[in-house]
């Protein structure tokens, strides 16, 4: 469980947050919605401990491990995709070869493997950012604008994927501005504008 207790959190004149509470609970799956600059980035990074509140608190277990996306992702232009995966596992070593190449299939990057993730298109790079997000059974998972670039076929996947992390209960909070995408798995939709966190 996440709770997100009396938080304000502002950018110079800019309010992002205003005395705003809300509880995220296992098994949930819950989509944060509104316009450009509501917050919902800010949310998941402080949820993740990137960012703190300058009032309030964020309440939840630091034992977890956690698996993110936040903005557009980033990785190592001249490394291709199995050595990218390879380096993130190497921090825990708590999944080997044998998961990676599962992982690499499963996104359909293995026949990528060997090039460089600097040639790898949009797409193909949001696919190797949830096969990191997810490889290490984490039990938060952050999200943010997860089906940008995916093809219809990847996005049904990636709804397949995010229906089993549900089934083991993790805490799962996306954000997104493509609600269709969210439809067909998310239980709670929370927007976020205004200072606070308000679910539909």
């Amino acid at each position: 469980m996440i709770e997100v207790k009396n938080i304000s959190k502002r950018f110079g004149d800019h309010v992002v947050f205003e005395n705003a509470s809300f509880v995220f609970r296992p098994g949930v799956v819950y989509c944060l919605t509104g316009t450009n600059g509501c917050g919902k980035t800010v949310l998941l990074k402080m949820i993740c401990g990137a960012y703190r509140p300058d009032k309030g608190e964020i309440i939840l277990d630091r034992s977890q491990r956690f698996g993110v996306i936040i903005e557009t992702p980033q990785f190592w232009p001249q490394m291709n995709g199995i050595e990218t995966l390879r380096y993130l596992a190497s921090f825990r070593h708590e999944i080997g070869a044998e998961e990676i190449e599962a992982w690499l299939r499963l996104m359909d990057l293995w026949k990528y493997r060997h090039r460089k993730v600097g040639k790898y298109s949009l797409g193909m790079r949001q696919r190797l950012a949830i096969a990191q997000a997810l490889m290490e059974d984490p039990g938060i998972i952050l999200m943010d604008e997860p089906t940008n670039a995916l093809d219809d076929a990847s996005v049904a996947l990636f709804q397949q994927l995010m229906s089993k992390e549900k089934e083991k209960g993790k805490t799962m909070i996306l954000a997104t501005h493509n609600i269709e995408d969210m439809k067909g798995i998310a239980d709670v939709f929370v927007r976020v504008g205004s200072g606070k966190c308000v679910a539909l």
